[in-house]
């Protein structure tokens, strides 16, 4: 295999270098990155990520293509900074957990209720189904959305399993595959047919219902020894 690196594309209007890789990184929590964060994310989950071009976003930011580069290198970068933005803050919401709560049937119950929920949310369900139909095409995306969403949440819940586990509250060996198991169990019933459209988002009733099925389920399997 030659070690020759390929000739660099000519930058095309979605592949711009921004001003500010070399003035520094910009601030992403900025009102402005946020204004074309929200429209980027409004189109991509819309219209996918291969339809959706800078120019559009640009134009549904009521921003220019020069400011919009200015933030953001490229249409990818832009849509990593979307999928991490979302991930980051609902997984606050929903992994918030803390070592101490020996309750630990309430606090799965609980994120078990609010995951099902947010996970067959509109937002969410839109930002699967464009990875999923993108990702022969762009399979970095796939990367970028799995990283920022789904593994960051299970490290979370993976962190307080392992210290429940500890305590000898459950027995549990191996704290992610476990945090990966109650996640799955969680949305088994709902998350394919909200995928296909063949249903609409869960709601809070429904939710807990699916919730103590979860955890019954979960506390079965990792009972601690007698």
């Amino acid at each position: 295999m030659s070690s020759t690196a390929p000739p660099k594309a000519k930058p095309t209007p979605d592949s711009v270098p921004a001003a500010d890789d070399q003035a520094g990184a910009p601030d992403l929590d900025s009102p402005k990155a946020r204004q074309i964060m929200d429209a980027a994310g409004a189109l991509f989950f819309s219209f996918g990520f291969g339809s959706t071009s800078m120019g559009q976003i640009a134009t549904k930011a009521g921003v220019s293509k020069g400011t919009l580069y200015n933030y953001f290198a490229d249409k990818e970068a832009l849509f990593a900074a979307v999928v991490r933005s979302v991930c980051e803050e609902h997984n606050d919401q929903l992994f918030a957990l803390k070592a101490g709560d020996r309750d630990v049937a309430a606090v799965l119950h609980r994120v078990a209720v609010s995951f099902v929920v947010f996970v067959t949310g509109d937002y969410p369900t839109a930002g699967y189904r464009v990875v999923i139909a993108e990702a022969n095409r762009f399979p970095h995306l796939g990367e970028v959305f799995y990283a920022a969403g789904p593994a960051a949440g299970i490290k979370r819940l993976a962190d307080y399993l392992d210290w429940a586990a500890g305590e000898g509250l459950i027995a549990v060996a191996d704290a992610t595959e476990a945090a990966r198991d109650f996640l799955e169990l969680s949305k088994a019933a709902v998350h394919m047919r909200r995928m296909l459209n063949l249903r609409g988002p869960v709601e809070r009733d429904e939710a807990i219902a699916l919730a103590d099925k979860t955890v019954t389920k979960f506390m079965a399997i990792y009972a601690p020894p007698a």
